[in-house]
C-alpha cells in the first residue's frame, strides 16, 4: 500500500494539508485555474509534482 509520501495524485484534503492550506483556499484556487488539478467524478485530485512546482514558482533568492 501506498504511503502519502509516494502518492503521486492526492485528494483535496491531502493536497491542502501538503500545501498547509485550507481545503476551501484550495478550491478557490482551482475555481481562479491558478493551481493544475484533474476531475474525477465530482471531487478533484492534484498531482504532487505540480504542487511542488507551485510553491516554487515565484521563488525569490535571499539579498546578502
Amino acid at each position: 500500500m501506498e504511503t502519502q509520501e509516494q502518492k503521486e495524485f492526492l485528494t483535496a484534503k491531502e493536497a491542502a494539508d501538503f500545501l498547509g492550506y485550507k481545503v476551501s483556499y484550495l478550491y478557490k484556487l482551482t475555481m481562479w485555474r491558478k493551481l493544475p488539478h484533474f476531475k474525477v467524478g465530482k471531487g478533484v485530485r492534484f498531482k504532487r509534482e505540480d504542487l511542488i512546482n507551485y510553491l516554487t514558482a515565484d521563488r525569490r533568492e535571499a539579498q546578502v
